[in-house]
Formats: structure tokens, sequence, C-alpha cells
């Protein structure tokens, strides 16, 4: 029993750490969104996770409902001709292409999409054979220069 009462403590404390940091980076994330679209609907921090992501997921709704109408708006404008059919991805992360945006968020996932998760094993041998390479071209370079110095003296 004791051990079974250990293994649900410690998977509460799990699921609360997971809670802290899902709530803390929805808190975020809300904000974010509050100060970038100018709504005031989520600036109340007491709010539980699951309102908060309601609060963002309205938020969003709308957000995309009013891009939508102004597509719409310059297709109507426009004689009624459009060559695309869905958004322009530029549309919609406009404000959030920035440099701060990128710098903080890339510790997620680099810029280059290539994760190292895994691939520990692997790495470690393209490094040694690296380091091979690296050794036979200091040997082939430190035997070219002797080559060239000994043609030089004959």
């Amino acid at each position: 029993m004791n051990a079974h009462l250990d293994q649900l403590k410690l998977r509460k404390k799990n699921i609360q750490l997971i809670n802290d940091q899902v709530g803390g980076w929805s808190r975020r994330v809300g904000k974010k969104l509050s100060e970038q679209l100018d709504d005031h609907t989520l600036d109340n921090k007491n709010v539980n996770m699951i309102a908060n992501f309601r609060n963002i997921a309205a938020m969003v709704t709308q957000q995309l409902k009013e891009l939508n109408e102004q597509r719409e708006q310059a297709k109507a404008d426009n004689g009624g001709s459009d060559s695309e059919e869905s958004m322009n991805v530029k549309e919609l992360i406009n404000d959030f292409a920035t440099d701060e945006f990128l710098n903080k968020n890339v510790r997620v996932r680099p810029v280059s999409s290539y994760s190292m998760a895994g691939a520990g094993k692997e790495q470690e041998l393209k490094s040694q054979a690296q380091t091979q390479e690296d050794e036979d071209e200091k040997k082939f370079n430190s035997e070219a220069l002797y080559d060239m110095m000994q043609q030089r003296y004959e």
C-alpha cells in the first residue's frame, strides 16, 4: 500500500507541475494576445486554465473572422477576382514574426527545425568521424608542406 501511495503522490506532483507550466504559458499567451489585439478579456489573471483557453480561442476566432472579412472586402473591391483560395500565412502571423519572438522560442525548436532529440549515439559517431577527417587532413597538409620544402631545397 505504501508503494502505491508513493506512486500516487508522485503522479499528483507531476500533474501539478505540468498544470502550473501550461497554466503559466497560457496566461502569457493570453496577455500577449490581449496586447496585440487591444482586447482586455484576459486581463484577469485569476481565471482558471479552462476559462483562459476559452478566452484565447474566442480571441483567435474573432481575429480570423476579421481577417476573412477583410479578404472578402478586398475581393469585392477587386471586382470579385481572387487568385488565392486560402489565407496568406503572413496575414496570420504579422505581429508574431519578430526577432524577439524567434529568439525567445528558438529554444523550443531551432529555426532549422532540426532536433537533437534521440541523436546522442549518432551525433557521437559523427563527431568521431569528423575528428578523424580533421586529423587526416592535418596529416595530409603537413606531408604536402614537407614535400614542397624538400622540392625547394633540391
